[in-house]
This record gives C-alpha cells, structure tokens and sequence, in this order.
C-alpha cells in the first residue's frame, strides 16, 4: 500500500513538470490578476465584446495531463498577462504532448456584451424587459455566417474570413490559409 502511495506522488510531480508555455506579446503590457482569476473562454469564436489583444499563448502538455491540463495552463498564463478573455483556440499534437494555442486579450473598458449592444440600440437605451412569451426560432441576423465560421476565421459582412494570429502588421493581409503576406497593390 505504501508503494501505491510512493507512486501516486510521483506521477503527480511527474505530471506538473509536464505542462510548459510560450507567450508572444501582440498587445500592450497589463498588470498581473491574482492566480485563478476569472477567464472568460471562447474556444471557436471570438468575443461577443471589445477587447484588446494582449498577447498569444501556446501550451504543450504531456498526453497524461492532456488538453484540459494545457486549457488550465492558458488561463493561468491570462491572468498573468492582465488578461480576462481567451478566444481563438487552435489544437494540435506533436509526439507525446498535446498543443494548445490561444489569444489573450482584455475586455475594453465599458465595452458591452455585442448582445446587450444590441439590445441597448432596439430599445432606444432602456434595458429589455423579460418577456413570458417563448422564444421563438430565430434566424441569424443580416451579415452573419450561417453556418457559424470555423476556429481561425471570424464572420465579416456575411462571409467567413481568415484570421492570422498573430495578427498581420502593416502592408500586410492574413490570406485564407491563415499567413500573412503583403497586400496586394491598389
């Protein structure tokens, strides 16, 4: 028995050592949030408010802790980054780690849910009122991509776009394979 603890322990220590990171600043610099902050997650998407990017995280983890240990791994590193907001969520492997790459970003400051945006501008300002009546099916909105656009590409006017991350600099255009390259001339 005393043996199963022995080895219990040593798996435990063993599997901690298996979670690293590698952070790319692509935004300002923010104080650090206390450990366990709150992070909101969108793993395909990206917010449903502003934000400002801060930086991309790419966790590796050994197949024992897996990708719940690398998902772990990106919200330790957002809170400390300043971050409170983890979209864009790219899976991967390499031998016997799993890969996770992620953007950190900031919620803007009195930024709004788009939802509650959009609320704010159907009632002129006043909040919406709950209604008894039951929601009925609804149809996407005018511009949005039905069906919903993939990890890695963000719904523009209607149509499904590619989104490169890190975002491409200046004189540069993210094409579909998600690779920056110059645009072309106008």
């Amino acid at each position: 028995m005393a043996k199963l603890g022995w080895v219990s322990t040593g798996l435990l220590l063993l599997t901690g050592a298996c979670v690293s990171s590698e952070v790319t600043l692509t935004g300002t610099k923010h104080p650090s949030r206390v450990a366990g902050c709150e992070i909101k997650v969108f793993p395909s998407t990206t917010p449903d408010y502003k934000w400002e990017d801060i930086a991309t995280v790419k966790a590796r983890c050994h197949n024992v802790v897996g990708r719940t240990g690398c998902i772990d791994e990106l919200k330790k590193r957002a809170c400390d980054l300043g971050g409170d907001t983890l979209y864009g969520l790219k899976d991967g492997e390499d031998q016997n780690s799993a890969v996770v790459i992620g953007t950190v970003a900031l919620r803007s400051a009195g930024s709004p849910s788009t939802s509650n945006a959009r609320e704010v501008e159907k009632t002129g300002g006043d909040p919406p009122k709950p209604s008894s009546e039951p929601a009925a099916a609804a149809s996407p909105p005018s511009g949005s991509c039905d069906p919903p656009c993939s990890p890695g590409y963000r719904c523009t006017d209607g149509q499904c776009l590619a989104v490169c991350n890190p975002p491409c600099g200046g004189g540069m255009i993210c094409n579909q394979q998600r690779i920056c390259e110059a645009a072309p001339p106008q």
